[in-house]
């Protein structure tokens, strides 16, 4: 087969069965406007570049699968998983190569395509959307041309006279199904597939391999399963958590290195390192990075726009990871957050978390490792909050910063109060529909402090919305507890509330909840001299 340099898609989609993804592959990736550009890209024959498939010959051994625990494929697609799985996906097709559960985890069935035409006949290709009109799946369009019975299908459309595009979309569907995909061959043993698949992915502008997806190839060639197995289903996590980019595959797969000698992510030497020892970093690394997802959540940071340093995230995946036990009984990681998020130690560009995170791996037990990271922070209480320190800025990262970081952490805290929704008070922080939302529509050069935003769910920011901006009518129309209105620093709204003057009043409120909850945060060492933090000097 290794000589045929085409098929068509009447053929990718007969003989997809006979295809699968190696281990070392990325993760699928593709949206769907990307899957209809590439259908239109196939139909106007603009090339995209062929896809490189790789044969197993005799005398080589079978990859492990991406996505599969075992595999009985024929072809192996080394670069262009994305564009083979776009052509099935745009015409309703699970690819073989990904389970059920998977492919719906991955959100492949939103990736159809379908054609939308206008009434003088032309066409385009669009994601398909439910009740769109003028609009065809490929999937039907496909089985309405093998059982000539596209009339039926247009008159479904609601379209007037069908008949006069009858003849149209049956030559459409036989045109697509005859349109021609280019594909290279690759021979020789897997470690020359893998070679191929870095270059490829290093030469691409677009879908160029990350650091940290370059080092995952060597170890998912040494680990069958490690990507399927282990590291797939905690990226999954993280994002149901609310942590997609803090707590992302990069991270993830860089602290299993921490956990890992030197050199172990490297191509040449993956023969060195045993598998089973990469397989218990790897599930260590989950470990930890879950504890850490749950350490924020407790905390009050229950998402990523509310985590103003990230690589905060990478220290506490290690200490977690090394010693979840010690790590879950103590208090210190949480006090520990707290004084990196008050004092902006990771906010600046840098490696210092990369080397506390090296710090705390390489600690012979607990009390060395939280000794390490307590060194590294200013001794005494954390200096108190002045109220340009809760100016949002730009928001240009999706985070609302230091300011929105320290309001989650004291209201989780209950300085005020026990923080509920403004319009249903048995709704609390800890729900996931509660979300920094602001109280007043924004204005250029205003409202650009913490003050400017309250926990709401969806319906009450809506309500607020509605009644333009928090005043009287919003505050009538969801009968507001004071007891939340206190926890939220929020006032009784007289009539014609003074916007500017209220977000001073409620400023010096937030200002005030914050500095008691720092004032309430433990010192990590009491003075220069001491190594350990004080609780575990004493024991």
């Amino acid at each position: 087969m290794a000589e045929q340099s085409e098929f068509t898609i009447r053929q990718l989609l007969d003989l997809a069965e006979r295809f699968d993804v190696p281990e070392v592959q990325r993760e699928l990736v593709a949206s769907a406007r990307w899957c209809a550009g590439i259908i239109d890209s196939l139909f106007q024959e603009i090339p995209f570049g062929a896809p490189l498939l790789y044969e197993v010959d005799a005398r080589s051994s079978r990859p492990a699968s991406r996505y599969q625990s075992s595999s009985h494929a024929d072809w192996w697609i080394i670069n262009g998983q994305q564009r083979l799985t776009a052509v099935l996906a745009a015409f309703g097709r699970r690819p073989p190569w990904i389970p059920q559960r998977r492919w719906l985890m991955l959100g492949g069935p939103d990736r159809e395509v379908a054609v939308r035409f206008t009434l003088i006949g032309q066409f385009s290709f669009h994601p398909y959307k439910p009740g769109t009109p003028l609009q065809i799946r490929l999937a039907d369009l496909l089985q309405a041309a093998e059982t000539s019975t596209v009339q039926r299908l247009i008159v479904g459309t609601g379209v007037y006279d069908p008949h006069r595009y009858v003849e149209r979309f049956a030559a459409l569907a036989q045109r697509l199904l005859a349109v021609r995909v280019r594909v290279d061959w690759l021979r020789g043993d897997m470690d020359k597939a893998v070679t191929a698949f870095i270059r490829h992915n290093q030469a691409s502008a677009s879908k160029r391999l990350t650091p940290e997806e370059y080092r995952l190839v060597a170890l998912s060639m040494t680990c069958p399963g490690l990507q399927r197995d282990i590291i797939d289903p905690a990226v999954h996590a993280a994002a149901q958590a609310g942590f997609p980019a803090a707590i992302g595959r990069p991270r993830i797969v860089t602290v299993m290195e921490h956990l890992l000698p030197p050199g172990a992510t490297r191509v040449a030497n993956r023969r060195r390192i045993d598998p089973a020892r990469i397989a218990d970093a790897a599930a260590l690394a989950a470990q930890g990075c879950a504890a850490t997802a749950d350490l924020l959540h407790a905390c009050g940071i229950t998402g990523d726009e509310l985590l103003c340093s990230p690589s905060a995230v990478e220290v506490l995946g290690v200490l977690f990871a090394r010693f979840c036990d010690e790590a879950a009984c103590d208090d210190f990681a949480g006090r520990w957050l707290v004084h990196i998020a008050a004092r902006g130690t990771y906010h600046t560009l840098g490696s210092r978390h990369r080397a506390d995170a090296r710090a705390v791996a390489g600690a012979a037990n607990y009390r060395d490792a939280v000794g390490a990271l307590a060194l590294q922070v200013p001794a005494g209480p954390i200096p108190p909050w002045d109220e340009s320190t809760l100016q949002l800025g730009g928001r240009a990262r999706a985070t609302w910063g230091q300011p929105g970081t320290l309001f989650a952490l004291a209201s989780h805290a209950g300085v005020a109060g026990k923080v509920t929704d403004l319009g249903d008070p048995h709704v609390t922080m800890s729900d996931p529909r509660m979300r920094l939302r602001p109280l007043w529509a924004a204005e250029p050069g205003r409202h650009r402090t913490v003050a400017w935003l309250a926990w709401m769910t969806p319906d009450t920011a809506a309500v607020v919305e509605g009644a333009r901006g928090w005043g009287r009518d919003a505050y009538d129309a969801l009968d507001c507890p004071d007891a939340a209105l206190a926890a939220q620093c929020l006032a009784r709204p007289v009539p014609a509330l003074d916007v500017d003057a209220e977000i001073v009043r409620r400023s010096a409120a937030i200002l005030e909840m914050v500095n008691t909850f720092l004032r309430e945060t433990e010192p990590l060492r009491r003075d220069a001299r001491e190594a350990v933090p004080a609780q575990l000097a004493v024991a």
